[in-house]
């Protein structure tokens, strides 16, 4: 993406963020605890300010990181479900609707520390049924005993290929900018939280 797009897209976040906080002033009532269903928009990316996911789809088009299958807008999820990486958990903890942060995450919090030992070697003679168009780049499924994973292509040989099971983040910081715009009552709460517990 080149320079001029992505000043527009991180200044069209950052207005989205100020007027989100300018609202968040107002709307101090209750705040996220463990447990909570919350409904966030997101951007994330790399610590550059290159952006490789978001809820807008205006600023995925901007950005370049579009994908014509993804369902883009708001999402709801349960804190402390793992339903999104932990740094992003532990952010949404005493937000308040309306509210934004921008939180940098470290890889532990993130998606993992690279390892080494994810790299492997699979032989042509293991896996069946994969195009001979594979190339360096491609990411693959591989089937093991208990479920289905994702691996990068590292290289091909006559023999097989060399794939790499880690994250494609693994191992990088991110920077999480998040709008909270919605907490749910939880089941067994009678009433408002006025703080994080």
């Amino acid at each position: 993406m080149q320079y001029k797009n992505l000043i527009s897209v991180i200044l069209l976040f950052s207005f989205l963020l100020s007027a989100c906080q300018a609202q968040s002033d107002v709307m101090k009532v209750r705040a996220v605890k463990l447990g909570d269903t919350v409904t966030i928009d997101y951007a994330a990316g790399y610590t550059n300010g290159t952006l490789f996911d978001t809820t807008f789809e205006d600023v995925a088009k901007k950005a370049g990181i579009y994908r014509e299958n993804e369902e883009y807008g708001p999402r709801k999820i349960v804190v402390g479900k793992d339903e999104i990486i932990k740094g992003v958990e532990e952010a949404l903890i005493g937000m308040k609707e309306g509210e934004a942060n921008t939180v940098t995450i470290p890889p532990e919090k993130a998606y993992g520390s690279y390892d080494a030992g994810g790299i492997r070697f699979l032989q042509k003679s293991t896996f069946e049924g994969l195009s001979e168009n594979v190339k360096p780049g491609d990411t693959i499924s591989i089937k093991t005993a208990s479920s289905i994973v994702p691996a990068r292509v590292l290289n091909t040989t006559e023999q097989g290929l060399i794939i790499d099971l880690n994250h494609p983040l693994a191992g990088k910081p991110v920077v999480f900018a998040i709008i909270l715009r919605k907490i749910e009552s939880t089941p067994n709460a009678s009433t408002p939280n006025a703080g994080p517990t």
